[in-house]
């Protein structure tokens, strides 16, 4: 029963780097399938938080380094904040808001742009835009959010779907006595049902060692 499980479900291991956008095809994949019981918005409100102080204070570490004098109040605010705290007041955030919309600021994300020195996330932006929404009490996050969040992957987690693709299709990739295994007549429709695992892994180096469990029976 087990083979022929495994028979008619395609495993996928990704692999890579961190920052190489692992977890958000497997967060695409989950938002694409219904599958939204993988992801917990709670959790995503929190990463969203500290995606936009981490961004702020890698846009002042770059005015510092190319030395552009920012408001002296609001920069030693924002320097403050915890990088890792989970939540931000409503006053916190519109100080970084006040920062990120200064010129000094806009100066620095452009000089940093031209002759990076600082790592600064791609959706820096959108995370500072929309800081003041993420902080509200009522503050759900949208699929955009969920995608755009950057969360550290820690252990591993998976992701199972199932697709309909044309049997035609399916067999110029697939050997034909195993396409032919996964064909559905419904009423007028003929069709071949693929079930999926995605199994996405940390991609920092402490976390390598776990890949190798994982490698069993990928397609």
């Amino acid at each position: 029963m087990a083979e022929a499980h495994a028979q008619k479900q395609v495993k996928v291991l990704l692999l890579g780097a961190g920052e190489t956008g692992k977890s958000t095809i497997l967060k695409q994949l989950a938002l694409q399938y219904g599958k939204r019981e993988h992801i917990d918005l709670t959790l995503f409100k929190s990463w969203l938080i500290r995606n936009a102080t981490i961004s702020i204070q890698q846009l002042l570490s770059a005015a510092e380094h190319f030395e552009i004098q920012c408001d002296e109040e609001l920069s030693t605010l924002v320097s403050a904040l915890e990088p890792d705290a989970a939540k931000m007041s409503t006053e916190e955030a519109t100080a970084v808001y006040e920062l990120w919309s200064s010129e000094p600021i806009q100066r620095a994300l452009d000089a940093n742009r031209k002759q990076p020195t600082q790592w600064v996330l791609d959706q820096t932006p959108y995370y500072l835009n929309n800081l003041q929404t993420f902080v509200a009490d009522d503050f759900v996050p949208t699929d955009e959010d969920v995608l755009k969040a950057r969360t550290l992957t820690m252990g591993i987690k998976t992701v199972e779907f199932s697709d309909k693709v044309d049997p035609a299709y399916l067999m110029s990739y697939m050997p034909l006595e195993q396409a032919t295994s996964l064909i559905t007549q419904q009423e007028d429709r003929v069709f071949a049902e693929l079930k999926w695992m995605l199994i996405d892994v940390g991609g920092q180096r402490n976390e390598r060692r776990k890949w190798l469990h994982c490698l069993d029976d990928v397609s």
